[in-house]
């Protein structure tokens, strides 16, 4: 299985990694943490959110205040921070990831530092080119921005990249906006 993965990634020039739920499961109370976020953005911006994921409400919170992305980021900062060395590998894809010859890229509603500290520990950080997080841009998928920065840094296109991710909501639609292949991954092989 291990062979014909890599022989599927090794055919694009450049893979494009989700990060959580993808190449590992940060064990956050999504449902839970959502309602935190809502109560975060009534208090902080004076706003009402209903039944939204954190990641859609954090974008529009940074289209209507770009000035304040520094706030916005608090909760999620809080957040992810509690989880660091505590994700699980997907360890399929972490094995893959030691032998794929293609470029390498995480684009992650996640933080940049969850992100690196997570494959660091699962000692394939080194294999990535770059890694944007919802931090680096301030412009979480489906938002485009990311795909921009990336064509714009590392000569991406859109004929010989693939996205590999879990959520079609964000990741599919991403992908779909820019015209690439969509790999949805099942939330599987995550040790108990």
């Amino acid at each position: 299985m291990h062979l014909k993965l890599n022989q599927f990634f090794n055919s694009f020039r450049n893979v494009i990694f989700d990060y959580d739920n993808t190449l590992a499961q940060i064990p956050i109370n999504w449902q839970l943490e959502r309602k935190n976020f809502i109560c975060f953005c009534k208090k902080n911006f004076q706003i009402s959110f209903n039944g939204s994921r954190i990641d859609e409400m954090e974008l529009q919170l940074f289209n209507l205040y770009p000035n304040r992305s520094s706030e916005i980021l608090k909760f999620r900062r809080r957040l992810e921070f509690q989880y660091l060395g505590k994700h699980l590998p997907h360890q399929i894809l972490v094995n893959s990831i030691r032998n794929i010859d293609s470029n390498l890229f995480i684009v992650s509603n996640n933080l940049c530092e969850t992100v690196t500290s997570g494959l660091s520990s699962f000692k394939v950080l080194e294999n990535f080119t770059q890694i944007i997080g919802v931090d680096t841009l301030c412009s979480p998928k489906p938002s485009t921005v990311s795909w921009d920065y990336l064509v714009k840094h590392h000569n991406l296109n859109n004929y010989d990249t693939l996205y590999v991710g879990d959520s079609p909501t964000t990741d599919g639609i991403y992908s779909s906006k820019i015209g690439i292949p969509f790999l949805q991954l099942p939330i599987t092989n995550y040790p108990s």
